[in-house]
């Protein structure tokens, strides 16, 4: 057999010793990491963001003119910020709308963010992360027509329920999750979405309109309106996404590993079928609560009010 240098037998891998004694060197196996994705990737999509927000807001200061309202008394115009939000927020149809919605934009939140996380970590779906984000994209970009024609048929309350036709395929998916199953869930959700996000901008002008209607305020108080509504969604997305991931890093999740614990398949079954459901649920009964806002009155002043609420809310 072959020798070493010091004239003693050679060693087999991972073993040292001399001819009679071997001893095994005890080594723990490194901890296994998926690849990084190429940061190219990031940097492009980065660059083309940065790109679109001064884009965007450029066509929106060269395109779009403010003109004063001459339909509304002048009264409001001396109304600061302040108390223009008290108004607003003592109005109890837009409560209503704001905190039924920061439920149902949270799920909605929740849902999107975690999905890939979902399909990576908690299913054998990696290889189709996106094809479900395309469909997701897809089936809302092409059924927002669809839930307009829904909206003005059928009433924009029983529209709401169709928020909450993702929940049950949600719990599906979390249950069972295989390919097919994930697409119909894909398509389902994208349907949801449209209308979670088209529902609240068909909402806000008729009680923009009722407030106008019970306060005379005069005319900029719906700049508040919109604004909060926004500021408001956009809080509550963020605080339902700051919670749920504090609840992964509880649970023990690593960036970057291929495979992670039970605990973290767990929570991210939790995070995909229990919390959007319970929080479609809550935002829906908020909304069913209660008569929705009236129409206002079709006088002339009231007509062009309405309608140009509802482009501005529409575009």
């Amino acid at each position: 057999r072959s020798l070493c240098s010091t004239g003693k037998p050679s060693c087999p891998s991972g073993f040292v010793g001399n001819t009679t004694h071997f001893r095994r060197l005890e080594t723990s196996p490194p901890a296994q990491f998926c690849p990084v994705p190429q940061t190219r990737l990031y940097s492009i999509a980065a660059a083309v963001l940065a790109l679109t927000y001064p884009v965007c807001t450029g066509l929106l200061c060269l395109g779009v003119k403010e003109r004063p309202d001459s339909s509304g008394p002048a009264s409001g115009q001396g109304l600061s910020f302040l108390a223009g939000l008290g108004l607003t927020v003592r109005h109890r149809p837009y409560l209503k709308l704001v905190i039924s919605f920061l439920f149902i934009s949270a799920a909605i939140q929740v849902e999107q963010s975690y999905l890939v996380l979902f399909c990576t970590h908690a299913s054998r779906l990696h290889d189709h992360v996106q094809g479900v984000v395309l469909t997701i994209l897809v089936s809302a970009v092409l059924s927002t027509p669809l839930w307009e024609w829904v909206l003005q048929r059928f009433g924009k309350k029983t529209s709401a329920f169709g928020i909450c036709v993702m929940v049950p395929f949600a719990i599906l998916l979390a249950a069972v999750p295989t390919a097919p199953v994930a697409y119909v869930v894909a398509f389902v959700s994208g349907l949801s979405i449209a209308v979670s996000l088209l529902l609240p901008w068909s909402m806000l002008p008729d009680v923009v309109d009722a407030f106008q209607q019970q306060q005379q305020p005069g005319p900029g108080l719906e700049t508040i309106f919109y604004s909060s509504y926004v500021f408001f969604t956009k809080l509550s997305g963020a605080g339902a996404l700051g919670i749920s991931t504090l609840s992964l890093e509880f649970a023990g999740y690593e960036a970057g590993a291929c495979t992670q614990t039970e605990r973290v398949v767990v929570t991210l079954k939790v995070l995909i079928g229990a919390v959007p459901t319970c929080m479609i649920i809550t935002g829906l009964c908020i909304l069913m609560v209660g008569p929705a806002p009236k129409v206002p009155s079709q006088d002339p002043s009231r007509r062009q009010s309405l309608q140009r609420r509802t482009s501005y809310s529409l575009a």
